[in-house]
């Protein structure tokens, strides 16, 4: 089994390829109006790049074709895995038969298609040599045992010595030619489905510079660069140049016998583990510094309701304070204008004491000396009646 070609659904066509040419330097083989093909440097699998609503695919899905020799074998094996795939034949002799991968799941955003086509390999086109190509790609599987007996049994991929299901049960890497296949256990991940797309470039540090100069947020871990493209597929550059060979360090000669792709595998998933390694760490510190950073973001309020909190027990305070003194102020003007009011009364009482004998013995003297009036007009008049009477009688 030979790898072909991978195909990305892609939101924007004239993006994607202006990334994967301009920036990644793949070259442009050939061209439709919903599909541009490029490709790399050796035969290592084209990437076509192929408008979403052209092939009726979500954006990031992934179709992948290979050539294989027994395409009638594979479609009965298919039929007793319960997959369905028509086998169709094409006009130059040639067969071919499109399925989906069955296992994964129906409404996911990333989901594959598989092409199996008994057309050789494309071949090179010619022009000037580009510094990439495609290398692997990874899938994220919930049964992975499944997925490596799929992939062995059914279309003819090779276990890789020393990271087969037996050694590594959630990490198993497969061989279709100079392509690798990695199946990655969703213990790792989050969701099922194609993971990342992967490159070998003669120059790691020259391709992150380039990634970089337009932009590219470029996540570097050895022999590693890490990086979504225009549609968010995660894209991993390895370094040809920075490959150790056994016995030395760095392996720089371009004409050097190049390591096998076993031994390339083995040096790029042994980097892989110590980075696993160090993910949960790094989640860890993630974890507290979004804890602190919470924190942090946290504290102009907490400022704010502990013065809230302060300014209102202040005031309280400060009422009690001025309650407490306003009835200490009434109370002592109340016993001041009290003791007011009984010295006022004692002096009053005082004089009228002092007065009344006084008084009483002038009002006693004039009503004497009305009565003595009184008296005397009453014995006057009574004389002058009696001396009428006495007139009178004489008269």
């Amino acid at each position: 089994m030979v790898l072909n070609s991978i195909s990305l659904a892609v939101s924007d066509l004239g993006d994607s390829v202006d990334f994967y040419t301009r920036v990644l330097g793949l070259k442009e083989i050939a061209r439709d109006s919903d599909e541009v093909c490029l490709q790399g440097r050796e035969i290592g699998g084209n990437l076509e790049l192929c408008s979403q609503e052209s092939v009726d695919r979500d954006e990031g899905s992934i179709l992948m074709s290979f050539s294989v020799d027994n395409l009638d074998s594979i479609v009965q094996e298919l039929k007793s895995w319960d997959i369905e795939g028509e086998l169709k034949n094409n006009d130059d002799g040639t067969q071919a038969v499109t399925f989906r991968v069955g296992w994964e799941q129906i409404n996911s955003r990333n989901y594959e298609f598989i092409h199996l086509t008994t057309a050789p390999p494309p071949a090179m086109a010619g022009g000037e040599e580009s510094e990439i190509c495609i290398n692997g790609f990874a899938l994220k599987t919930d049964n992975v045992a499944y997925s490596v007996n799929f992939y062995t049994q059914v279309l003819g991929a090779k276990e890789i010595e020393g990271w087969t299901y037996k050694d590594n049960p959630e990490n198993v890497v497969l061989q279709a030619g100079d392509i690798v296949i990695e199946l990655l256990s969703t213990g790792w991940f989050e969701t099922k489905g194609f993971s990342w797309l992967r490159f070998a470039v003669n120059n790691l540090n020259h391709s992150v510079q380039k990634l970089e100069a337009v932009g590219v947020d470029v996540s570097v871990h050895d022999v590693w660069a890490i990086f979504d493209d225009p549609d968010d597929v995660r894209i991993v550059l390895c370094g040809l140049d920075q490959v150790p060979d056994e016995g030395t360090d760095i392996r720089s000669d371009e004409n050097a016998e190049r390591p096998s792709i076993g031994e390339k595998v083995r040096f790029w998933e042994e980097q892989d583990k110590i980075n696993q390694a160090l993910i949960p760490r790094v989640m860890e510190m993630h974890d507290i510094v979004t804890d602190l950073h919470k924190r942090t973001a946290n504290i102009n309020s907490q400022i704010a309701a502990t013065e809230a909190r302060v300014l209102q027990k202040t005031r309280e305070e400060v009422q009690g304070l001025v309650n407490e003194a306003e009835a200490g102020i009434l109370q002592k003007t109340r016993e001041y204008v009290q003791n007011l009011v009984n010295e006022a009364e004692a002096r009053v009482l005082k004089q009228v004491n002092d007065q009344l004998p006084n008084l009483v013995q002038r009002q006693v003297s004039q009503a004497l000396k009305g009565v003595r009036r009184i008296a005397y007009t009453a014995v006057i008049l009574a004389a002058l009646a009696l001396v009428l009477i006495l007139y009178l009688a004489v008269t």
